[in-house]
């Protein structure tokens, strides 16, 4: 394709136009954020693990070095860890989550945790050791459930035990472990 096809002048090599698209990205995205009043909306998240490679949340990966670039007139938003890596949170401060430890939250779970859920919408942040109780809201003891999965909870009188991640246990009212069963195999002739 030329350059003179996307109404560029025909002098232009194509490849200079696909240079430089990361710097009209960069210029559409600044000033959406300095127009745009709710600052959580236009924050966009990259999470650097090692020299080379920057994870964006939507799972694209990006090098460090074009992080590095964005983060020259970006919004920071530091994220604290833990001796063990667990992002740090806020403590007894406060039982609603913060927007910053929500995004260290969906990067976590990605999805409802119920067991074979697979929900990316609509979902909340749920304590797992209740705020009432003296949970923390603390990234290991919050998990993402669905609004029907955060129904359950608070008024099925289901409840979860056990650490974030692959561990939670969802309890049933009775006190029993909820554990899915294994889908029924249906003969192919």
């Amino acid at each position: 394709m030329k350059a003179v096809d996307r109404g560029i002048p025909s002098d232009v090599p194509w490849y200079e136009v696909d240079r430089h698209r990361p710097d009209g990205l960069v210029a559409l995205a600044r000033q959406a954020v300095a127009e745009d009043p709710d600052p959580d909306r236009a924050t966009v998240v990259v999470h650097v693990s090692d020299d080379t490679v920057a994870e964006l949340e939507s799972g694209d990966y990006i090098s460090k070095a074009t992080a590095e670039r964005l983060a020259c007139d970006a919004r920071i938003e530091a994220v604290i860890h833990d001796p063990l890596g667990y992002p740090a949170g806020i403590g007894r401060a406060s039982r609603n989550v913060p927007a910053w430890i929500y995004r260290q939250l969906r990067q976590r779970d990605q999805t409802c945790v119920y067991p074979g859920c697979t929900r990316r919408g609509y979902l909340h942040a749920h304590h797992i050791r209740q705020w009432r109780n003296g949970g923390a809201t603390d990234i290991d003891n919050l998990i993402l459930v669905c609004t029907q999965h955060h129904t359950l909870l608070h008024e099925g009188r289901w409840t979860v035990r056990g650490r974030a991640g692959p561990d939670i246990q969802f309890i049933r009212p009775d006190g029993t472990p909820y554990r899915p069963r294994a889908p029924d195999l249906v003969p192919t002739s």
